[in-house]
């Protein structure tokens, strides 16, 4: 009985895991951004990125905003169909977050890594686990 109860919380742990790495890979695709114009959207996201995120428009159509990819976050100016990649010199990530009717755009920079820490993902598993475990015990007992 002991074991069936270990079984089933291993193997909520192996789908919860499963569920949140597809969620955490799967970036850009759980949102696009789009551009309203009048009634009708368009939809678009830096090509080839792992993710987009727009920011700013200016009134003659040019968008900006950023984008990440496996060497870290990159400025973009989208002008009609066309996106030019901007990097403050030396960062590892650069964001656009505006663009005045005279193009000039404003934005920030970081040196260093993305400030934010990492998702321990491993440790989280790992306390909802020893939840699942505490749980099973509890009914367990409560069945006796």
């Amino acid at each position: 009985m002991k074991i069936r109860y270990v079984v089933k919380a291993v193997a909520a742990l192996i789908i919860l895991y499963g569920f949140l790495c597809s969620a955490t890979n799967a970036g850009a695709e759980l949102y696009s951004n789009f551009l309203k114009d009048g009634s009708s959207y368009t939809t678009f996201d830096y090509p080839g990125a792992i993710g987009t995120n727009v920011w700013g428009i200016n009134d003659a159509g040019q968008i900006v905003g950023y984008y990440w990819d496996s060497t870290g976050s990159h400025g973009f100016l989208k002008d009609g169909s066309s996106y030019t990649t901007f990097d403050y010199p030396g960062p590892v990530w650069t964001y656009a977050y505006g663009i005045n009717d005279a193009g000039q755009i404003v934005g920030q920079y970081a040196p260093g890594p993305e400030p934010y820490a990492p998702v321990p993902e491993p440790s989280t598993l790992l306390l909802f686990g020893s939840g699942l475990v505490g749980l099973a015990a509890i009914r367990r007992r409560l069945k006796k």
